[in-house]
């Protein structure tokens, strides 16, 4: 199914099987894979967007691995990279870190499109992640900005 930014500047397709969550916020929303065992958490996509402060997105990118490094519990970077899609510049970064109790693998993906920064971030149990992350770079390939 095809799911936009609330601006409509942003459209990506997620799997008519995921569950979207968007409760209407103009910077927010999220894709969940398919839930597989009740005591596992679903892979997720994160999507936000926010005013921009960087002139590209690699900036933005490098701003975020920053907080990163210095504010998130137990941090491990495993690499960044850039392609284009759509004809923008896409910078991503993975890693491994902490969060609410659990140990996740995950990796954003930054735009910068005019004065909005947008990061889409998946991130699933490390278990979980190399068998989804072909899936999440299929659904982010599908970006299209207007």
């Amino acid at each position: 199914m095809r799911h936009s930014t609330s601006d409509n500047s942003v459209r990506v397709d997620v799997p008519d099987d995921w569950d979207i969550w968007d409760d209407g916020d103009d910077d927010l929303f999220v894709a969940a894979a398919p839930e597989e065992d009740e005591n596992e958490i679903q892979p997720q996509l994160l999507v936000t967007r926010e005013l921009n402060a960087a002139s590209d997105s690699e900036s933005y990118m490098v701003g975020n691995v920053a907080f990163l490094q210095t504010g998130v519990a137990d941090y491990v970077g495993h690499g960044s990279g850039s392609f284009s899609c759509d004809g923008y510049d896409v910078a991503w970064h993975e890693f491994t870190s902490s969060q609410i109790g659990f140990t996740l693998t995950a990796i954003s993906y930054f735009i910068v499109l005019g004065d909005s920064a947008y990061q889409f971030q998946f991130k699933a149990h490390p278990d979980l992640f190399g068998r989804w992350r072909s899936s999440i770079e299929a659904i982010v390939r599908t970006l299209t900005f207007t």
